[in-house]
C-alpha cells in the first residue's frame, strides 16, 4: 500500500479516530486517505487552531490527539499549539508536512524546496519528541515511538515532520504492536512517612494539580479525600477535579478561602502540579510558610524546581494514592474544616465574578467549559460553581488568547453538546474565524464575549504602572460590532442584559452572548488587591504576618489613615521613595526582622476585636503575641532609663533603636538631630553601634568609629536580663558573635 494509506491504518491501530488539520498540498494525499480509511478530519480555518481543537479533545476523552498541517507557514502557524500542549502536558502527535528528500537544502543555504523549512529544529525545545522521517523503513518505529512517548510518563506534544515522497511509497502491509508504558512505584517507608505526617498534621492541605486527571486518578483522590477529609485547593490545571472538601481555586488570582488555607497550613501535599510562580507567588518563601510540604509528580525535573518540598517523590499519582488509600490514613482536623467551611462563605466584589455564578448556576452537570486567557479566563475560575461531571479546559503555562473557541470544536468532536465558552473582546479576535468552523458543523457552543472594548488584562496594568497610557489596549484598538459579526458568521445573538440565560443553555443552536461591561479599565482581583482582602490578620505559628503584601498595605492604611493612598500608589513609594511607607514595608518582611518603630502600636493593633478573631486564631499564636507585647514592655522601659543614664560606658555606647523608638516619640525630634546632640559629643575613639548599614553611614558622616550589628529587631537579646548594667556586656557579646 502506499505510504498515506499505511499512515492511516498506523492511526486506527493506535485508536484514532478524529484528526484536525488544515489542508496544504504537502499533506493533501495524507488528508484524503484519511477520509478513504474512516478517520473523520475536522478542517478549522486557521493551524493554530487546530492545534487547540486536537488539544482540547485529548482532554477530555484522554486519548492522544492529532493534528496535520501543511509545510512552511502551516508548521509555523501551529507552533504555538505545540507549545501549548506541551505546558500543559497534553498528548497531542502533530504532523507537519515537508518537502521531498530529494529537494531538501544543503547546509550552505536557507532554503531549496518551496515552503521548506526546519520544522523539527523549531519544534524540539516545546515537545517530547521531534523527528523528521527519512526513509519508509523507519516509519512504523517513529510513529509507534511518537504515539508511546506522547502518552506515557509526563504527557506531552510529540511532532512527526514528513516529506512528501514517502506518502507516494510502497510499504508493506505490517502493523505496529503498541509497547508497554513503564510503571513507577513507591517505596513502602516513603508512604509510611507521609502517612504518620498526616495523621499528626492540624491543618493538612491538597494541592490538586492537572497531573491527577492526566494518572486518571480522580476516583483515587476521591476515596482518599472522603477517609481522611483533607480540605482541597485546585490550581488551574487541576480546576475540574472534583471532590466534596473542595475549598476552590488557588494561586495568584485565587479565592481567598483557598489562598488562606494554604497559608495557615501546617502540611501541603501538592499532587500532579508544578507548584508554579502563578500558583506560589512570587516570594517562594511566603508560600505555606509554616507548612511541611510533600510534592508528588511524575516528572522528576518539575519536584524541587519552583518550591522545595520536604519531602519529594517522584511517581504516577494514581500509585501514591493507592498507597496510601491502602495505608488507611485517619485525620482529626474538624476545627480546620469548621475554619475552612467559614472562609469560604466570603465572596469577590466583583461583576463579572457574579454574572460567571449565575451563568454557572444554570449550566448542566454534564458541561464541558472552555476559556481564553486574560481576565475572562480568572473571572471564570473565581466564579464558576463546579458541579461533578462538569469539565474545564483552559491554556496554562503558555497562556494563549485565542484558545476558547478552537477548544469548544474539539470538545464537540469528543461527542459533548453541553459546550459553554468564556472569551474576551480581545481573545475572540485571536481566531474569529473558527466561528465558521462552528457554523459549518451545527456545533452546539454558547459563547459568552465579556466586551470591555480593551484588553483588559494589559490595560489594568498600564493604569497601575504606566499612568493609564492605554497604548494599544484601549488607544489603537477596537471592537467590532458584535451582534453583526454573530449574524455574518450565521450565529445567533444576544445581549446578557436582556436575554434569559437557561433558555439559551438549553437551546440547540449556538448563540453568541454578548456581556457588556462599562467603557474603563475591568479589573480580575487577585489575592494582593486590599478590596477583598480579608479585615482580620492572619498570622503564622510564630506571630508574624502572612501574605506580606496584602497584609502589610492593610496595616499602613490603619496606622497612617491620612496618607490616602491607594494599593499601587502605596508600592510605587515603596519602590522608589524613602517614605514612611518604605520603612514600614522594610521593616516588615519575611527577612526576620521586626518593627521597630510601629511595633508597639501593631502588638495593640492585634488584640484588638477588629483585627483578632480569637475564634479563629489558635491558642499558641495568642500566647506568643502576649509574650512579644510583654517583652515589648520591658524593652521600652529599659531603653528610658538607658537614655536618662549618663554614666561613661553608655555614653560610649549607644544604640540607635533607643533613639528611634524613645527619643524620637518623646521629644519629636528628628534622628539626625538626636545623633547630633547625644553622639557627636563624644571622642573619636568612642564607638557608635547601629543595626543598619544606614546607621553605620550616619556614624562614618560624624567622623565616629562604628560597629554595625545587623540582628533586626535588637533589644530584646541586648536587654535579655532587662537592667541597664548589663547593656554594655550584652553588645559585646553580640559583637563578638556577629562580627
Amino acid at each position: 500500500m502506499k505510504g498515506c494509506d499505511y499512515i492511516s491504518k498506523l492511526l486506527l491501530s493506535e485508536g484514532v479516530t478524529h484528526v484536525f488539520g488544515y489542508q496544504g498540498g504537502a499533506v493533501t494525499p495524507l488528508i484524503d486517505a484519511f477520509a478513504r480509511a474512516g478517520l473523520k478530519y475536522v478542517q478549522c480555518r486557521h493551524e493554530q487552531a487546530s492545534g487547540f481543537a486536537a488539544d482540547a479533545y485529548a482532554r477530555l476523552t484522554g486519548k492522544c490527539g492529532v493534528v496535520v498541517v501543511t509545510n512552511g507557514p502551516g508548521a509555523t502557524n501551529v507552533i504555538t499549539a505545540v507549545a501549548n500542549a506541551h505546558l500543559d502536558s497534553v498528548p497531542v502527535l502533530f504532523i507537519t508536512g515537508q518537502v521531498n528528500v530529494s529537494d531538501m537544502k544543503t547546509e550552505n543555504v536557507r532554503q531549496n524546496g518551496f515552503q521548506e523549512i526546519d520544522t523539527v529544529s523549531m519544534a524540539k525545545p516545546v515537545t517530547k519528541y521531534a523527528a523528521r522521517i527519512m526513509e519508509k523503513s523507519v516509519l512504523r518505529n517513529e510513529f509507534s515511538k511518537a504515539f508511546r512517548i506522547a502518552c506515557s510518563g509526563r504527557k506531552g506534544a510529540v511532532l512527526i515532520d514528513l516529506p512528501m515522497n514517502l506518502l507516494f511509497e510502497d510499504i508493506p502491509d505490517i502493523l505496529p504492536s503498541q509497547e508497554p508504558e513503564i510503571g513507577t512505584e513507591l517505596d513502602d517507608e516513603t508512604a509510611q512517612t507521609v502517612a504518620e505526617m498526616l495523621k499528626s498534621a492540624e491543618r493538612p492541605v491538597i494541592v490538586a494539580g492537572g497531573g491527577i486527571r492526566l494518572a486518571g486518578a480522580e476516583k483515587e483522590l476521591a476515596a482518599f479525600v472522603r477517609k481522611t477529609k483533607i480540605p482541597v485547593v485546585r490550581t488551574l490545571m487541576g480546576y475540574d477535579i472534583y471532590t466534596q472538601t473542595d475549598a476552590g481555586f488557588s494561586g495568584n488570582y485565587g479565592l481567598p478561602c483557598a489562598n488562606n488555607a494554604i497559608y495557615q497550613s501546617d502540611l501541603i501535599l501538592a499532587l500532579g502540579t508544578r507548584l508554579a510562580k502563578r500558583q506560589v507567588g512570587k516570594c517562594f518563601a511566603d508560600y505555606a510558610p509554616a507548612a511541611k510540604i510533600v510534592h508528588v509528580d511524575i516528572d522528576k525535573a518539575e519536584l524541587e524546581h519552583v518550591v522545595r518540598p520536604d519531602i519529594a517523590i517522584c511517581c504516577d499519582v494514581s500509585v501514591f494514592l493507592k498507597k496510601m488509600n491502602a495505608l488507611a490514613v485517619m485525620t482529626n482536623i474538624k476545627r480546620w474544616t469548621v475554619q475552612i467551611e467559614q472562609w469560604k462563605k466570603e465572596k469577590l466584589p466583583s461583576k463579572p465574578v457574579d454574572i460567571v455564578r449565575k451563568i454557572s448556576a444554570f449550566a448542566p452537570a454534564k458541561s464541558v467549559v472552555t476559556t481564553d486567557v486574560g481576565q475572562n479566563q480568572m473571572w471564570v475560575a473565581q466564579g464558576w460553581q463546579l458541579k461533578k461531571g462538569q469539565r474545564f479546559l483552559t491554556s496554562g503555562g503558555l497562556g494563549c488568547m485565542g484558545f476558547s473557541l478552537p477548544a469548544a470544536i474539539g470538545v464537540a468532536a469528543a461527542g459533548s453538546k453541553k459546550i459553554i465558552a468564556f472569551t474576551g473582546d480581545g481573545g475572540l479576535q485571536m481566531n474569529l474565524q473558527e466561528l465558521q468552523t462552528v457554523a459549518e458543523q451545527k456545533t452546539p457552543v454558547k459563547l459568552f464575549v465579556f466586551n470591555n472594548h480593551s484588553l483588559g488584562m494589559i490595560a489594568e496594568g498600564q493604569m497601575k504602572y504606566h499612568n493609564g497610557r492605554f497604548v494599544g489596549t484601549k488607544n489603537g484598538y477596537s471592537v467590532p460590532d458584535l451582534e453583526k459579526t454573530a449574524l455574518a458568521f450565521g450565529w445567533k445573538y444576544a445581549r446578557y442584559d436582556s436575554c434569559d440565560i437557561k433558555q439559551i443553555l438549553e437551546s440547540k443552536a449556538s448563540v453568541l452572548v454578548e456581556i457588556p461591561l462599562k467603557d474603563k479599565v475591568t479589573r480580575a482581583f487577585t489575592r494582593l488587591d486590599p478590596e477583598y482582602a480579608r479585615k482580620k490578620i492572619i498570622f503564622d505559628l510564630d506571630g508574624t504576618l502572612i501574605d506580606a503584601g496584602r497584609r502589610l498595605f492593610s496595616l499602613f492604611q490603619f496606622l497612617v489613615p491620612q496618607s490616602k493612598l491607594t494599593y499601587g500608589e502605596y508600592w510605587d513609594l515603596k519602590r522608589h521613595k524613602n517614605t514612611h511607607a518604605m520603612i514600614l514595608a522594610d521593616r516588615f518582611g519575611y527577612d526576620e526582622r521586626k518593627i521597630h518603630d510601629f511595633e508597639k502600636r501593631w502588638l495593640e493593633l492585634i488584640e484588638t476585636k477588629e483585627y483578632l478573631d480569637k475564634d479563629t486564631v489558635y491558642p499558641d499564636v495568642i500566647e506568643t503575641l502576649k509574650r512579644l507585647k510583654k517583652q515589648y514592655a520591658l524593652y521600652l522601659a529599659t531603653a528610658r532609663q538607658s537614655v536618662e543614664n549618663t554614666t561613661a560606658e553608655l555614653k560610649r555606647l549607644k544604640l540607635l533603636d533607643l533613639f528611634d523608638d524613645v527619643l524620637i516619640t518623646e521629644h519629636k525630634a528628628t534622628k539626625e538631630e538626636l545623633i547630633r546632640q547625644h553622639i557627636a559629643p563624644l571622642s573619636a575613639d568612642d564607638v557608635f553601634v547601629g543595626d543598619t548599614g544606614k546607621d553605620v553611614q550616619t556614624g562614618k558622616a560624624l567622623g565616629m568609629k562604628t560597629s554595625a550589628i545587623s540582628t533586626g529587631f535588637l533589644a530584646p537579646e541586648v536587654l535579655r536580663e532587662y537592667r541597664p548594667d548589663n547593656i554594655i556586656e550584652s553588645i559585646r557579646e553580640l559583637e563578638k558573635n556577629v562580627g
